[in-house]
């Protein structure tokens, strides 16, 4: 499917593997919850298995992008699709749910809080359960699904007007070209992070090498390259923002960017994705600009709120959020 002489057959390939994938959990990939008029919604999903293990960087990215919203007076809502770790130390799911979200509530419900507190969070694992079953069994270490075809995208039940994918390895190409045909009508952002070999090896914004955007932005598109210097940035080790030996560390971490009290590094990764976002929805035309209003909301601590927020409407566990927001090593 990588072969860039097959393309057209790859596209129906691809197409085939959702249909049969998404079949096992009749799981209508079609049907979303809209979520009302003028709501700019973003939808952001990985492919994961990245070999960089990072730190939740797309997770955290989604909740600056929902602060930068409401700083700036625009009525933006992210939706993000979470999972459990199934190849490193804490998944996007986990890390929300140690923070005290409820994740046991409908779509529907989720919806509702999304459009109250600007965050909402989609579990993969409730949404499509034989198909999570079939995955952690037996497809975890490949990348069709996951990445090719851009399964954790289409799994979000919300209609969004940008979504945001990304891919650790296979062909950038490829994969917005079946997003496309699945969503013809909606602007599409593909990522996938480099090393310095220029082997693709995270599903994020590279903080030490290029990066390749693949897009259709207003039915214009483009595959272009992107370096942190492009977002007011200089290149940095991955050491930087690698993931921690534990669950616990890896919190700790994350509660300290939402506190604005964190590894400027780690900062500066989640203003690249963010600043994507913002980029994405048109609120800005300048990744260096779209950057710096990331970096402001994360020195707000107002990540801190939103988080609170979502907890609070979830009825999940507000209390357990605060003594940890409290005992920041």
């Amino acid at each position: 499917m990588n072969d860039s002489n097959n393309f057209e057959k790859a596209i129906e390939y691809g197409l085939t593997i959702i249909k049969s994938a998404f079949s096992l959990d009749g799981f209508d990939i079609q049907k979303k919850i809209k979520l009302g008029e003028g709501i700019q919604v973003v939808s952001m999903a990985g492919s994961g298995k990245k070999e960089v293990k990072l730190l939740n960087i797309s997770s955290m990215s989604a909740i600056i992008t929902a602060v930068v919203g409401k700083a700036i007076g625009r009525n933006i809502v992210v939706t993000k699709t979470i999972s459990r770790a199934t190849s490193s130390v804490t998944g996007s799911g986990d890390i929300f749910e140690l923070m005290g979200v409820n994740l046991n509530l409908t779509v529907g419900r989720m919806a509702d809080i999304a459009c109250k507190t600007k965050l909402g969070v989609f579990d993969i694992n409730g949404i499509t359960p034989r198909l999570n079953r079939v995955y952690d069994g037996r497809l975890h270490n490949v990348q069709i699904f996951a990445g090719l075809v851009g399964g954790a995208a289409i799994v979000n039940p919300v209609d969004a007007n940008l979504i945001n994918y990304g891919l650790t390895r296979g062909s950038t190409k490829l994969c917005l070209a079946i997003l496309n045909k699945l969503y013809p009508k909606k602007d599409i952002i593909i990522i996938q992070g480099k090393n310095h070999n220029s082997k693709p090896v995270i599903d994020q914004i590279s903080i030490a090498a290029d990066t390749v955007i693949a897009q259709n932005i207003k039915g214009h598109m483009v595959i272009k390259k992107v370096t942190p210097k492009d977002f007011g940035f200089d290149f940095k080790s991955f050491k930087y923002i690698k993931t921690k030996k534990s669950s616990r560390e890896n919190l700790n971490e994350f509660i300290k960017v939402l506190a604005g009290r964190g590894n400027k590094d780690f900062e500066q990764t989640i203003a690249m994705e963010t600043s994507v976002n913002l980029f994405g929805l048109g609120v800005v035309n300048d990744l260096t600009r779209g950057a710096s209003l990331a970096l402001e909301a994360i020195n707000s601590g107002e990540g801190i709120n939103v988080m609170r927020d979502l907890i609070d409407r979830t009825n999940g566990n507000r209390r357990g959020f605060d003594d940890l927001v409290d005992n920041l090593s």
